[in-house]
């Protein structure tokens, strides 16, 4: 999906544009596209991908400063905590014991209150079963699952 598209520069053979898009769209295969739409060809000479989601570039930071801050404690200060940048998938709740079993790969049963919870988080997200989203217990990230007539089921365990 392409949601804007804004010619900013053409000069000569070369046009810049930019554009909004929703994952999976190719923009070099739109390039490719546009060129044979005008019986020609096209190509890319510069892709700068500005914002995913709501991560924008503008606050993004260089790596060079994580090189220069190796030592510093206070460069964590900077970084996005993980659950920030996991908020955008369905995440269920889980117990100290449910989330050991995940870390050891082990599967669980849920509990019908929490099924019918996480499997409406499901309806929410289009998604059809088996349904899969974040297990958390508390703050933490324990592991990406997959849920499946109540059994719960580790897909990546996250060692954070």
């Amino acid at each position: 999906m392409i949601s804007k598209f804004e010619i900013t520069d053409h000069a000569g053979q070369q046009t810049t544009f930019t554009m909004q898009c929703g994952k999976g769209t190719y923009i070099r295969a739109l390039a490719r596209d546009i060129g044979r739409a005008l019986g020609s060809a096209a190509h890319v000479v510069f892709l700068e991908r500005r914002a995913v989601g709501r991560f924008k570039i503008e606050n993004a930071i260089d790596l060079d400063f994580f090189e220069k801050a190796v030592y510093d404690a206070r460069a964590c200060d900077y970084v996005i905590p993980v659950m920030t940048v996991l908020d955008d998938i369905p995440a269920l709740a889980i117990t100290e014991q449910e989330a050991q079993k995940l870390r050891f790969g082990q599967t669980f049963n849920l509990d019908d209150d929490r099924s019918h919870i996480f499997l409406a988080l499901a309806s929410a997200s289009d998604q059809t079963a088996p349904f899969t989203g974040l297990a958390a217990f508390g703050e933490q990230p324990i592991a990406l699952v997959r849920l499946e007539k109540q059994i719960v089921s580790p897909v990546r365990v996250l060692n954070l």
